[in-house]
């Protein structure tokens, strides 16, 4: 539904002269109505062509008639009551031989002629009107009606389209009422906020000041303040976002009703997150109740949706239940007053408390899909994020590293700090897990440059995530101890609402691992919901086992490892290292399956290129008096299962001959050998697999090779 630009010169000569030969023929009732309709645009509704033109319905159909026998319209199928210029140059050229002046009050008239017959202007007439306004020269009324259309875009769930009818409306409305323009600039802000379009945000404090020196109210100024605090929060300026929040609360002055002062706080909470500050949860989860109250007080939707969202974040650590809880109520909120951005916003932080509960991701890619539906680009790339981090921990290393390489591409080139830093540091982790520590602090030092005011919220991940598990790969338990604790007091120092860097978990793990922490501590630990997390309760159940065996409770630790194997099995390399940390208490304490989990830590880490980790599960095994795998060549072949209980390359070669049924000196002919080497391996097979002769042996092995 665009009208047609100034066209002079745009149009080929030939074109028009065809275009107005045909017109011509219809006569001039005819042509007139086509040059209206053209004015409209290359498709048009004859409900306004006919109030515009006061046209009645007979030289209507007779022009339309006409109009088709020549080529020059059709009906607009499957639309009821439009009709469309047979190509778009036959629109432009009728509107060729318009002066401006006769252009403006054609547009002005159809446009009357559309709020006239469509009060309120639903749908797409909205911003058909704005483009009839703007081509008939009314900036103001073009300008508030972009801004409405704007803004029901928005709401309908299109960021992209809001912004840039927003964007033209702010432009239209320069030297209009300030009123206008600062509702318009408000609306622009909030959608440029949601798609990630901040480049320009420096032009746009400008202009906010310039409606203050216009004599803006001042509580309309603190409105904008807010909005670009908001904006600048997302761009990872924290330092300018909280000047903006301390400008708007100065503006407002301490007796702000509910209306002025919602908003304000619910910013505030969120940047709470970003300051040095040991309280700065409880701080948050302060302002954020404020302004839910405030906001449903005020009738302010969006602004309890937000501080909903940040209550349910903020409750993970305690209540899962009372988290996800919030994000119902959220989404509630906006399904009742049809707000698309932030009934995906509830839906992405309600998906994150569920991957968080149980590891799962579907829901998180379903709100990724309703993310890129509506344009919130933020949101898609804050998920992808989260997809990366979750890749890593199940070790899906080449995923992760697609996931994080296109998020660093797109905030990189964008500069919004905030996204970046937590992408760097998760980049951090992919390689860490894969014990590369030269890359690992590349990433960091990068994450730092990039953090600025932010670093510090990365460190505990950076440290709990990324660091720890580097030195426990490298087998430097001294050093994984030490940076678990910098994790721990950093996040002490200033607590995160990232759940998963060991507080509740691996630090628990490694404490009671080192005698530093018993009952006491895990009871503590335990009690909250965040050691409930399906990455920490791996951790949690390998500590209760230790402390169970330590205890000489035997079958309860056997019990508890089996939980934790279990909950391990999303994540491969953190399960295979969780028992290789608890082997060694359990053969101290006489639980659990030591040997035969060395030997599958030994396989796992040796295939995965972690050589530090598959030594000293060889030392260990050696330490306690098992067999040792051979790493020879042909070793490959070995099934898992085989390998896991010592069974070395000659000796499968061996197994597999047994199951033809064939003595000794068969076998050393077939595999150039002696008879009294054949006789070694097979009874070194007979003690592996703890079968009682060579009949009951080929069974066994027939059995492996079967599955």
């Amino acid at each position: 539904m665009q009208v047609a630009d100034d066209l002079h010169g745009n149009v080929p000569d030939a074109v028009v002269r065809s275009v107005n030969s045909r017109t011509a023929q219809l006569g001039p009732q005819s042509q007139n109505i086509l040059v209206l309709a053209a004015v409209i645009g290359h498709r048009f509704p004859l409900s306004v062509v006919r109030k515009a033109t006061g046209a009645d319905e007979r030289s209507l159909l007779t022009t339309l008639r006409a109009g088709t026998a020549a080529q020059l319209v059709e009906p607009d199928e499957p639309a009821p009551d439009w009709y469309a210029f047979r190509h778009p140059l036959t629109a432009d050229a009728l509107v060729t031989g318009l002066t401006p002046t006769e252009r403006s009050a054609l547009a002005r008239r159809c446009a009357d002629a559309v709020e006239e017959l469509y009060p309120g202007l639903p749908g797409e007439w909205c911003p058909m009107v704005a483009e009839l306004a703007e081509t008939g020269g009314d900036r103001g009324r073009a300008g508030r009606l972009f801004a409405l259309a704007g803004r029901r875009s928005f709401d309908d769930g299109s960021a992209g389209s809001a912004v840039n009818l927003l964007d033209r409306a702010n432009a239209l409305l320069a030297d209009a009422d300030v009123i206008d323009r600062a509702d318009a600039l408000g609306s622009l802000l909030l959608a440029l906020s949601a798609t990630g379009r901040l480049e320009h945000l420096a032009v746009h404090a400008d202009t906010v000041d310039e409606l203050a020196d216009r004599n803006l109210d001042s509580r309309k100024v603190a409105a904008l303040h807010v909005q670009l605090a908001n904006a600048e929060m997302i761009a990872g300026r924290w330092a300018d976002a909280l000047t903006h929040v301390a400008t708007a609360r100065s503006l407002l002055g301490p007796e702000a009703d509910d209306a002025d002062l919602a908003p304000v706080d619910v910013v505030a909470a969120n940047l709470e997150l970003a300051r040095t500050n040991p309280d700065r949860i409880e701080t948050a989860a302060a302002l954020a109740t404020r302004a839910v109250a405030a906001a449903e007080r005020a009738k302010l939707p969006e602004v309890a949706c937000e501080a909903l969202d940040l209550l349910g974040i903020l409750a993970r650590e305690h209540d899962l239940d009372q988290s996800i809880a919030y994000f119902h109520r959220a989404r509630q909120v906006a399904d009742d007053h049809s707000l698309a951005f932030q009934r995906v916003c509830s839906h992405i932080f309600q998906a994150g408390t569920i991957c968080l509960a149980d590891g799962s991701v579907h829901e998180l890619e379903r709100a990724r899909q309703q993310a890129l539906r509506i344009g919130a680009m933020p949101l898609a790339y804050e998920i992808d994020g989260i997809l990366g981090q979750q890749a890593v921990l199940r070790s899906e290393y080449t995923r992760a590293a697609a996931i994080i390489d296109e998020c660093l591409e797109v905030t990189r080139r964008l500069r919004v700090g905030r996204s970046a830093t937590y992408f760097l540091a998760t980049k951090a982790m992919l390689e860490a897990h894969q014990g590369r520590r030269s890359a690992m602090e590349a990433a960091l030092a990068e994450a730092a440059n990039w953090g600025g005011e932010r670093a510090s919220y990365e460190l505990p991940y950076s440290y709990g995530l990324a660091r720890t598990f580097c030195a426990l790969l490298e087998e430097d338990r001294e050093l994984a101890e030490a940076d678990m604790a910098q994790a721990l007091e950093y996040d002490a120092q200033n607590p995160t609402t990232l759940h998963m860097v060991g507080k509740n978990g691996l630090g628990l793990l490694l404490d009671v691992l080192s005698g530093r922490s018993g009952w006491a501590q895990f009871k503590t630990v335990t009690a909250t919901a965040a050691s409930g997390m399906r990455w920490n309760k791996q951790f949690v159940q390998l500590a209760h086992a230790v402390l169970l065996g330590r205890d000489g409770q035997v079958e309860a630790a056997n019990a508890a490892v089996r939980a934790a194997i279990d909950t391990a099995s999303l994540y491969p390399m953190a399960g295979q290292l969780g028992l290789r940390l608890v082997a060694e208490p359990a053969h101290a304490d006489g639980w659990g399956v030591p040997v035969g989990w060395l030997r599958q830590v030994e396989e796992y880490f040796h295939n995965a290129g972690i050589p530090a980790v598959a030594s000293a599960c060889r030392g260990l095994l050696r330490q306690f008096g098992a067999t040792v795998p051979q790493r020879r060549s042909g070793s490959e072949h070995v099934p898992p299962s085989l390998r896991q209980l010592g069974v070395t390359a000659r000796e499968y070669e061996v197994c597999r001959l047994l199951l033809d049924r064939i003595g000794n000196k068969a076998i050393a002919a077939r595999l150039h050998i002696s008879p009294r080497t054949v006789e070694k391996h097979v009874a070194g097979l007979l003690t592996k697999t703890q079968q009682p002769d060579r009949d009951a042996l080929s069974s066994f092995v027939r059995s492996v090779l079967r599955n």
